[in-house]
């Protein structure tokens, strides 16, 4: 097929051969439960981390910025800077899934977006 919606035509056929409006009564779709990361997008814990996460990445730059090569000299203070830069990621993380997970469970909400 040449240009066209033959691509869409053909994502929209599942293995069955079901397709377009018989697709959509499938009923309401299973939404991960995400409670186990925050409560909500508009929690209190979500809030916390994001500060949480402005702070430390904050003081990881306030300490380390144009030290970083001194580093390699002190193995303890090197260990410390990691363990950081470590605890920065694990929080980003956990803030990057939840947005993400979010929002690929309907990405048709402008709420999530």
């Amino acid at each position: 097929m040449s240009g066209g919606a033959g691509w869409q035509r053909g994502l929209a056929r599942g293995g069955d051969g079901v397709q377009g409006a018989q697709a959509k009564d499938l009923g309401p779709m299973p939404e991960w439960d995400l409670s186990d990361l925050y409560a909500g997008p508009k929690s209190q814990g979500v809030a916390d981390d994001v500060e949480r996460a402005r702070r430390e990445a904050k003081a990881l730059r306030d300490r380390y910025q144009g030290r970083l090569a001194g580093l390699g000299r002190d193995g303890p203070a090197l260990a410390e800077a990691i363990v950081g830069y470590e605890n920065l990621g694990e929080l980003l993380g956990r803030l990057g899934s939840f947005a993400g997970l979010l929002y690929a469970a309907n990405t048709a909400d402008p709420e999530r977006a």
